[in-house]
């Protein structure tokens, strides 16, 4: 199941809003799906249930400036 997201302080100390599913299957790899300029994490939404149907873990987050993040920063 995709996760509700969270705000993740980094070590740089900047915060940035995130989603993250751990791989079900144990031979299979976490997918960092990033997104560009103007759109935001909510452009993977119909991509992500399919990974994490196939058994992939699926990192994804708003940049400094793009939604979420945005909002937790203004």
């Amino acid at each position: 199941k995709y996760s509700s997201g969270h705000y993740v302080t980094l070590p740089n100390g900047h915060t940035i809003y995130a989603r993250y599913s751990p791989a079900q299957d144990p031979s299979k790899s976490t997918i960092v799906l990033m997104n560009g300029l103007p759109d935001t994490l909510n452009e993977w939404r119909k991509k992500v249930p399919l990974l994490i149907e196939k058994g992939y873990g699926v990192l994804t987050f708003d940049f400094r400036g793009q939604g979420h993040t945005l909002a937790y920063n203004s």
